[in-house]
Formats: C-alpha cells, sequence, structure tokens
C-alpha cells in the first residue's frame, strides 16, 4: 500500500517535472483563447493578465497574449459600443413621445427652457397654477403663477394631499419674482430655481394619481387652489422627461468614452 502511494506521488513529480513554463503559459494562453470564444471577456482578460505578469521570460507566448488581449478588449468596447448605441435610440425614440407635448421658450443667449404646450401662460392667463420648465441639460425648476384681485405678494408653494405635503423654500430674491396688474388682475409669478421647490416637484410627480392641492403663501395673504389633472399630467412628465435627458447626455459620454478607447486599440 505504501509503494503504491509512494509510487502515486512519484508519477505526479515527474509529471510535474515535464510541466514547464512554457507549457503552463501555453496551457492558459489556450483557456482564455476558449472563454474568449464563449464571449466570457472578463474572464479571458485575467488569464492573459496572469500570463503578462508571470511568464515574462516566454517572449514568444507573451506577445501572442498581448496580440489577443488587444483583441478581447477590442471585441469588449465593440460590444459595450453596439449596446449604448441602441439604448440610446430607445431613449430618443422614448423622448419623442414627451418633447412633441413641449414648446421652447426663447432664453437669449441661454439654453432654451421647454414648457408643456398645456401651461404656456398664453393658454392659462386668469389662472392660478404651478408647473414645471425643464432644459436639455435635464435640469428643470418649479414655476408657480398666482392671478387674484390682488396681490397677496407669496413667496413660497404648499402642495398637500391630507397629512402629505411638501412646500418649497421662501424666495426673497427679486429677479425671480414677477408682479403686474392690469387694474383689475394682479399677476405674480415665483421661480423656484436651483432646487429650491425643494421636493415639490418630486411630490408632485409620485403623487400625480392623487387629489392634490396648493396653496400659495404669501405675506399679504393665501390662495387655494385644486391642482388640474392636466398639470399634474404636465409636471409629471416634465419631470420624466428631464431624467431621459440626463441619462442621454451620460450615454453620449459614454459612447465617446468607448470611442476613444477604440481608437487606442488600433
Amino acid at each position: 500500500m505504501i509503494y503504491k502511494i509512494t509510487a502515486f506521488i512519484l508519477s505526479i513529480i515527474l509529471l510535474g517535472a515535464c510541466n514547464t513554463a512554457e507549457d503552463r503559459a501555453n496551457a492558459l494562453l489556450n483557456e482564455a483563447v476558449n472563454v474568449y470564444m464563449q464571449k466570457d471577456y472578463n474572464k479571458s482578460k485575467i488569464l492573459l493578465d496572469s500570463i503578462l505578469q508571470t511568464y515574462k521570460n516566454e517572449k514568444r507566448i507573451i506577445i501572442q497574449a498581448q496580440d489577443l488581449l488587444k483583441i478581447v478588449k477590442k471585441t469588449e468596447q465593440e460590444r459595450n459600443l453596439f449596446f449604448l448605441d441602441s439604448i440610446l435610440s430607445q431613449r430618443k425614440e422614448e423622448m419623442k413621445t414627451y418633447i412633441k407635448d413641449f414648446d421652447e421658450i426663447n432664453n437669449f443667449n441661454e439654453m432654451p427652457w421647454l414648457e408643456h404646450k398645456r401651461q404656456k401662460t398664453s393658454n392659462s392667463f386668469l389662472r392660478s397654477f404651478i408647473k414645471i420648465l425643464v432644459n436639455r441639460n435635464g435640469n428643470f425648476y418649479l414655476s408657480s403663477h398666482f392671478c387674484g384681485d390682488k396681490y397677496i405678494n407669496h413667496t413660497s408653494v404648499k402642495v398637500y394631499n391630507g397629512n402629505n405635503s411638501a412646500v418649497t423654500e421662501t424666495i426673497d430674491d427679486d429677479s425671480m419674482i414677477n408682479k403686474f396688474d392690469d387694474g383689475e388682475y394682479f399677476w405674480e409669478t415665483v421661480d423656484y430655481k436651483q432646487s429650491r421647490d425643494n421636493g415639490v416637484i418630486d411630490f408632485i410627480a409620485m403623487h400625480s394619481n392623487e387629489p392634490l392641492k396648493a396653496e400659495f403663501i404669501g405675506s399679504d395673504g393665501r390662495s387655494y387652489i385644486i391642482l388640474n389633472d392636466f398639470d399634474k399630467e404636465a409636471i409629471k412628465k416634465g419631470y420624466e422627461m428631464a431624467f431621459i435627458f440626463r441619462e442621454m447626455i451620460q450615454i453620449k459620454q459614454q459612447i465617446r468614452n468607448v470611442k476613444q478607447s477604440l481608437q487606442s486599440l488600433k
């Protein structure tokens, strides 16, 4: 029995002795090729990196491993590019269903803002409402529009349903407040830029199927409205559209990065 075990161990030792560094490197190279053919690019890169780090003296195999590694990386980046292009195409098609309901507001030298067609001031002249404005960078802000028989000088808005509510920050910047009247009607507009809506847009988007009320809070009075369904839907659409714009920007940047990587692999 002892003789058999000793013979077995000896056979392993002798087998190992025949397994030269070149043999081991070749075995890893063959495995890297096989997993590459199976589209397991990450494992193939790991195996090739192992060859490059461990068998630096095997010049012929090192050259083959370097060549294969370049092929693996190129194939992987081409696959990534195809995937990103397809996702971007999907987002562009998705955007078409949103953008058709919005019009641009000329913002002089800055990027134009987009407003929902049903929330244009010309369509809502004699009513109080709140709306969203979005640009193609994915930025958005809330704007509250009050119309009444006197000024209430509102500087914030609260949106609520029962005990659930969200309140904007109080705006004290005159550049974000506009007021005018014709002697009969009084109009006030307040913009809550730079996230000063304080989560009101998120709240409306998440509760758009619920009955929501809004309170215009002013130093000279308060006014209450029930949000129209089309106002809630417009705000929700603008909110969702902003995140699609942001995702498209990220995807385009990733595509540029992948193309640069492919260029470096030529």
